[in-house]
């Protein structure tokens, strides 16, 4: 039985983000996210700091926490060790073509991009990417990742085919990892994203084509129904 968005529902919308630019709890559970108890993480992060996934996770959700930065990796690993049974962590980064690419962090070290940005982004890694063009401070230090799409990395975790939500958090790379996506393959009831003025139109015409409407926006933050369920 797939649960429907109420008119009260809809009232939660416009307080859709809190602090952290995490999507509020309340308003994601209310809407028609299925029966399969299943989420999957895109640009994880730690696991618990500006997480979508954690609230549910804590309820007994199972999940794929995808984070491609080795080092914030491994904080997503000990932050989550105590849902490890229902949790599966894969250290890849997210594209719309497997293979490996650089993956760029700031001259303060290996956590984040922005040379400018707060303590706290430069701390926590927040800004991290495959996609320096996209951010005015950048620099030139990175790593070689491992990138594949998410329909392999659904594959190869055995994902159900049915999925309750998919969080996509990878700093300008969204319309790319959407790009890479099987709609037919696997039903995905809610999509969350990011969106960057270069691909916006263009992630949100692929989502159209997907079959997806855009029920919600805070910010950058975009919530995508499918539209056979609303």
């Amino acid at each position: 039985m797939v649960r429907k968005t109420t008119q009260k529902n809809k009232g939660i919308a416009r307080r859709l983000t809190k602090k952290n630019n995490k999507i509020n709890y309340t308003f994601l559970k209310n809407l028609p996210i299925g029966e399969s108890n299943f989420f999957v993480d895109v640009g994880a992060h730690n696991g618990v700091s500006i997480s979508n996934s954690y609230p549910f996770i804590k309820k007994g959700w199972k999940c794929i926490s995808i984070e491609p930065n080795p080092h914030v990796f491994k904080d997503l690993k000990k932050n989550l060790e105590l849902y490890k049974n229902n949790v599966k962590f894969v250290q890849k980064a997210v594209s719309n073509k497997p293979g490996k690419s650089k993956f760029h962090f700031d001259k303060k070290g290996f956590l984040a991009n922005r040379k400018k940005g707060t303590r706290t982004d430069r701390k926590k890694g927040m800004r991290s990417t495959m996609q320096p063009l996209l951010f005015n401070e950048m620099s030139d230090d990175h790593i070689m990742v491992n990138v594949d799409t998410l329909t392999n990395i659904l594959d190869k975790n055995k994902a159900p085919k049915e999925i309750s939500i998919i969080s996509i958090d990878t700093e300008g790379l969204d319309y790319e990892v959407v790009q890479g996506l099987d709609t037919k393959k696997y039903k995905i009831n809610v999509i969350l994203t990011e969106d960057y003025a270069k691909t916006k139109k263009q992630k949100y015409e692929l989502l159209k084509q997907k079959g997806y409407k855009h029920v919600n926006q805070e910010g950058i933050n975009s919530v995508w129904v499918l539209n056979s369920i609303i």
